[in-house]
């Protein structure tokens, strides 16, 4: 479970990053951010809540970016990811 909470974390430091991150990064780390939450908060028992609450907090802030088609075409082409 550490792990999972570790990617987290991982993630949402990308996300805050300021030399790094670009428009391409936003969809592909959200994504990776709401299943880690998901997975969290269907194994955890005692942070179950906290994890709910992360996952709902995350889906209502970036609800809008997740389905910007621009946002989305950024991480089409960014070379870093890729598409499975």
């Amino acid at each position: 479970m550490l792990k999972l909470c570790v990617r987290v974390c991982t993630a949402l430091d990308v996300l805050q990053g300021d030399k790094v991150v670009g428009l391409g990064y936003h969809v592909p780390t959200l994504t990776v951010v709401k299943n880690r939450l998901k997975e969290c908060s269907q194994t955890l028992t005692v942070c179950k809540p906290l994890a709910v609450a992360l996952q709902t907090a995350v889906n209502t802030r970036f609800s809008e970016m997740t389905e910007d088609l621009n946002a989305q075409l950024a991480a089409v082409v960014n070379p870093v990811f890729k598409l499975d």
